[in-house]
């Protein structure tokens, strides 16, 4: 069975202080790396375990340089840098027969959250027909109608899985804490993420035996999606790309298929449309000689204008 990681940060086990995920950052450098690989290797060799042969790592948060690769079992191939065709995230599109969502954070919408927030830090809220949607939602809706792929675990921010529970009823959620009383002292630290890791190894092995139970997650179109902005100054809101404004700060994507209207959204909220040929063409080679912090440096030049 062929297995496909994609990995954000602000919810591996461990994680609890914004230096964690924040790329350059000396706890970022030396924990939160540490942390989400940890993570890997658990949901790595807990599916490996179960038999699943070919593991796919795509490391999506920041400028997607946030792991060890040379700590990742041998079962994963690691998937660096940053990927927007022909599907933003995912890039190229490996063989899989199941997805893993790890490390996931809330959107906007909840307060009191880990970091919420949804792709980017100037969106206040995506819809998608009528329904504020995360991440972990978007992603698995790209990788059911795009690639008909199940997404069998889900690992992340609490408040993010009591949410996903009723939708996502087939798949192994694992919460990882972000209470500091769990995690700012060393030895109730050491617990907590002793007793987290054994769950996503033993929920990977779940996961991939029950293959056969999971299912496809679709958004039913035609597709309206509306995104929200904090500010009206935010550089999204010059729309090179045309698309239909609803306010100062809000826009609508209409689409008849959600992977349409997907690739739109990231579109709209990272790449001008002038420079989006340039993207394409310069990404691959960020992503394969470049340092992660100038890639990061240069990822934020054309996100941000």
């Amino acid at each position: 069975m062929n297995l496909f990681i994609l990995a954000d940060m602000e919810g591996a086990s461990g994680i609890y202080k914004q230096e964690h995920f924040t790329v350059g950052a000396e706890g970022w450098e030396k924990w939160g790396k540490l942390c989400l690989t940890e993570d890997i290797c658990a949901l790595a060799e807990g599916a490996h375990r179960a038999g699943s042969k070919k593991i796919t790592l795509r490391d999506y948060h920041a400028g997607g340089f946030n792991v060890f690769p040379e700590r990742l079992p041998k079962s994963v191939k690691p998937v660096m840098g940053q990927h927007i065709r022909p599907i933003p995230v995912i890039g190229d599109q490996p063989e899989m027969d199941m997805a893993f969502l790890a490390a996931q954070h809330v959107s906007q919408d909840a307060p009191g959250a880990f970091y919420p927030h949804t792709f980017h830090l100037h969106v206040k809220n995506i819809e998608v027909n009528g329904k504020t949607v995360s991440e972990a939602e978007l992603l698995a809706g790209v990788l059911g109608e795009a690639m008909k792929t199940p997404v069998g675990l889900i690992s992340g921010d609490p408040v993010l899985l009591n949410r996903l529970e009723p939708i996502f009823s087939w798949a192994e959620l694992i919460p990882c804490s972000k209470n500091p009383e769990d995690l700012e002292s060393a030895e109730k630290r050491e617990e907590t993420i002793r007793k987290e890791r054994k769950e996503l190894f033993e929920a990977a092995q779940r996961a991939v035996k029950r293959r056969a139970e999971m299912k496809i997650f679709r958004f039913e179109g035609p597709i309206a999606m509306k995104i929200e902005l904090h500010f009206p100054e935010s550089p999204i809101t010059k729309n090179s790309w045309g698309f239909k404004r609803s306010s100062d700060t809000g826009f609508c994507i209409e689409r008849e298929n959600f992977p349409d209207a997907y690739m739109d959204l990231f579109k709209l909220l990272f790449i001008p449309k002038r420079l989006y040929p340039l993207a394409t063409l310069f990404l691959p080679i960020l992503n394969r000689f470049f340092h992660p912090s100038i890639h990061q440096f240069l990822r934020r030049s054309i996100v941000w204008r």
